[in-house]
């Protein structure tokens, strides 16, 4: 595929993708980019829709037969499509149910009911809307004290520890530290 780098050159970039079927495919230009670009969209919302209705498949299936093999299926699938949060799934999945994400006795990870009665409350929110996914909220704004306090902590617990290799530098980024926390 030949791309406009700058006003004057072209390059050659290939496309980079996994799937030997969609190379002929993928090539990319003007006249479809449009195109291109609402599948994309329109593909990964069907996406998320579907992960959706699987999970609240899987936490039916759960709550009428005891039974989280789908829960377990489908959490162990997501982790192979990087596309997918699996840490914000997990979490979404356990606060929808009592279960707990341990290793089984196949040393496979897999979902494990937590306690001796099944308790299940069904989603209302989707799991892309759910307030509780740490792990794939954007974040725009950095907190600068948060970070310095932060780093603090961490340079006391390596003296405290002996764990430093230069110990007077970490002693003098401790004191400026404290120095910016002060004021």
């Amino acid at each position: 595929m030949y791309v406009i780098t700058s006003r004057y050159s072209v390059e050659y970039l290939p496309i980079i993708t996994n799937n030997t079927r969609t190379k002929k495919m993928s090539e990319i230009t003007t006249k479809n980019f449009k195109s291109k670009l609402a599948s994309v969209i329109k593909s990964a919302k069907t996406q998320r829709d579907n992960v959706q209705s699987i999970i609240s498949f899987g936490l039916s299936h759960f709550k009428q037969h005891e039974d989280a093999c789908y829960l377990t299926q489908a959490l162990n699938a997501a982790i192979g499509v990087k596309s997918l949060p699996t840490v914000t799934l997990k979490d979404y999945i356990k606060e929808h149910a009592n279960l707990v994400w341990q290793k089984g006795k196949d040393d496979k990870l897999q979902f494990k009911k937590e306690g001796k009665d099944v308790k299940v409350t069904m989603p209302t929110v989707a799991w892309y809307e759910w307030d509780g996914g740490k792990h794939n909220k954007v974040t725009t704004d950095m907190d600068v004290m948060a970070q310095t306090k932060a780093l603090l902590k961490r340079i006391q617990a390596g003296l405290k520890d002996h764990k430093v290799k230069d110990e007077q530098a970490a002693k003098n980024v401790e004191a400026a530290l404290k120095v910016v926390l002060e004021a």
